[in-house]
């Protein structure tokens, strides 16, 4: 009878913690329509002032989604194609500027190469499947574990119909909390806060 108890409350409390995720998601997304919708009734005099409040959103985005994912790091790395590399972009979220600056892998190397490549997630469970990621950014951002998923434009015809799909880049959340590891069920929610990331930056 005490195990269906303990039982029951270990489901109410991940009820819980699934709605509480779920509002903050609905959030991001009203969050990112309302931009699009100022950014195209802007006029192109008044650019400055979307432009600041694009960074805003972008912090904003950075923030909540290490915090629905639990993660003490967050950023997104974009397609440098002169570089042939994908890049950190700021704002990041537990990265200093020296950090971010240094954060640039080769399209062919690393975890965030593969990803951006396959297009395809990954989790990084600690030094399990670690050797994907050079050494050099193990050190530099601390890594014990970390999650990775693609950064893709998706233009769609009147019908909502997907017509073309662009790789743009990537978004790592680094290091859940709690000593926790990340999960496929992370995974879902990285990629549905993906696409609001990557409808923000274009």
């Amino acid at each position: 009878m005490s195990n269906n108890i303990e039982l029951r409350e270990q489901l109410q409390k991940l009820q819980g913690r699934i709605e509480e995720k779920d509002r903050y998601i609905i959030s991001l997304e009203k969050s990112v329509r309302e931009l699009e919708q100022r950014l195209k009734n802007t006029p192109e005099a008044k650019a400055p002032a979307p432009i600041m409040e694009l960074e805003e959103t972008l912090k904003r985005l950075v923030s909540r989604i290490a915090a629905i994912l639990q993660a003490e790091k967050c950023v997104f790395m974009l397609h440098d194609k002169e570089q042939g590399a994908l890049v950190a972009t700021k704002p990041a979220l537990g990265l200093s500027d020296e950090e971010i600056e240094a954060l640039k892998v080769p399209v062919d190397a690393g975890v965030s190469g593969l990803v951006f490549r396959e297009p395809t997630p990954f989790i990084v469970h600690g030094k399990e499947n670690g050797g994907h990621i050079l050494s050099e950014y193990i050190s530099l951002l601390n890594i014990r574990n970390a999650a990775c998923v693609p950064l893709i434009d998706e233009k769609r015809d009147e019908e909502g119909r997907v017509v073309e799909r662009n790789t743009m880049g990537v978004l790592h959340v680094i290091n859940k909390r709690y000593g926790d590891a990340f999960t496929d069920e992370d995974i879902q929610l990285l990629e549905r806060l993906a696409r609001n990331t990557s409808a923000v930056i274009l």
